[in-house]
């Protein structure tokens, strides 16, 4: 039918609101990096129909390509007829910075309504808004909402691969805030089975890490980081973290630690020139002469 049209300054690009709809379009940045003009088409339609253009817009200017001034252009021209615009706005701009949570009970009053109003056949798309208004909040009681929202979001079927992705990396943030320390290092690591980007992996290893070693396991940690190692070849931060690891554990082998220091050095030489392996030699009492690698003590000793 009719609709809301992007034209690009090309006129090679129309975007429709059902194209947004699916995040991985092209056309969607397309879009994006061009005026938007409205239809005159557009201006036939009136009520509900409207509205819903708009707010199916304004979702997807605010979770796929995250253009928050266009996703409140959209939501103004829905409020009159929408249940969920006003609250959509406060969201957007608050994300964006444009606003400040002045009124905590009137913001947390706006989410409730929106999770109360929002349609069933949208609620996807609805709950990651819901979410990423929660995030702005830095309370327990925040970090819960999401950890609720994101759980039940992870159980439907339909939501797509980038939501999934966002759902859980929030999730990780509010149960780390809740002291929730081994749920959210399994959340990265479900995470590091689909990640692709080097820095990005190397981030969620080195998360984990640290999160297993919060909660006192060690075990884990250890497991977790030689992963690591094995997975980014390059990475002398994970290297560096599994030597401290390794030689910080009493059960370990000080001859199984100089071992993997040798390992690593033979590699990559410089790495005794840095300023954290200096810090693991006075705390471990390791000593380096050429390739022989000698390790004093445990991190218990």
């Amino acid at each position: 039918g009719a609709g809301i049209l992007f034209f690009a300054a090309t006129g090679k690009y129309v975007v429709t609101a059902s194209d947004l709809w699916n995040p991985t379009l092209e056309n969607i940045e397309n879009a994006n990096e061009t005026p938007v003009v409205i239809d005159a088409n557009v201006e036939q339609e009136e009520g509900q129909k409207n509205a819903t253009e708009y707010i199916d817009l304004a979702l997807a200017y605010f979770l796929d390509v995250e253009d928050y001034e266009k996703s409140l252009e959209c939501l103004k021209k829905a409020e009159k007829e929408d249940l969920c615009a006003a609250d959509l706005e406060k969201i957007v701009a608050v994300t964006a910075g444009d606003e400040e949570v002045e009124d905590m009970e009137d913001y947390i009053e706006c989410l409730e309504h929106l999770e109360e109003k929002m349609p069933q056949s949208k609620m996807d798309r609805y709950e990651r808004c819901l979410i990423r208004g929660y995030k702005v909040l830095d309370t327990k009681e925040a970090a819960r909402q999401i950890i609720r929202i994101g759980t039940r979001f992870l159980e439907r079927e339909e939501a797509d691969d980038a939501g999934r992705y966002e759902v859980k990396e929030a999730m990780i943030t509010a149960c780390e805030n809740l002291g929730q320390n081994e749920e959210a290092a399994e959340i990265c690591e479900e995470l590091l089975e689909i990640e692709t980007q080097h820095g990005k992996k190397e981030e969620l290893y080195k998360r984990a890490i640290m999160l297993y070693e919060k909660c006192g396991r060690a075990d884990m940690a250890l497991d977790t980081c030689k992963k690591g190692v094995g997975e980014i070849e390059d990475s002398d931060e994970l290297k560096l973290l599994y030597i401290r690891l390794l030689c910080g554990e009493a059960s370990v082998d000080r001859e199984l630690c100089a071992q993997i220091i040798r390992e690593y050095i033979r590699a990559k030489p410089a790495l005794i020139e840095t300023e954290e392996f200096r810090k693991l030699q006075k705390e471990y009492e390791i000593r380096v002469e050429g390739e022989e690698v000698w390790v004093g003590r445990s991190g218990e000793s």
